[in-house]
């Protein structure tokens, strides 16, 4: 009886360091493939954050193009009303 007792444990004892080894395998492998995806994602973010910045300072050139453009319109139109007085009043 006592034999059976200590056989018991061991195949206890044996599948508890089973489960544990297999648990971790399973436990090391989703960290390192989330590890992976987190790499991935820090790359993918500062790739973004990259094309932001760039798209920022195009964004601000236009604006200036916009203003130069609306100045340069403006001064068209005077132009245009100018040229068609003078062609009204002689």
């Amino acid at each position: 009886m006592q034999m059976n007792w200590k056989r018991r444990i061991a195949y206890a004892a044996l599948l508890y360091l089973s489960l544990m080894v297999i648990g971790s395998c399973v436990s090391k492998k989703e960290y390192l493939l989330k590890v992976d995806e987190g790499k991935r994602l820090s790359m993918t973010l500062e790739e973004l954050k990259s094309k932001h910045y760039i798209l920022q300072k195009e964004k601000e050139a236009l604006d200036k193009q916009v203003i130069v453009l609306q100045g340069e319109r403006s001064d068209l139109e005077k132009t245009r009303d100018q040229l068609q007085l003078q062609k009204e009043l002689p």
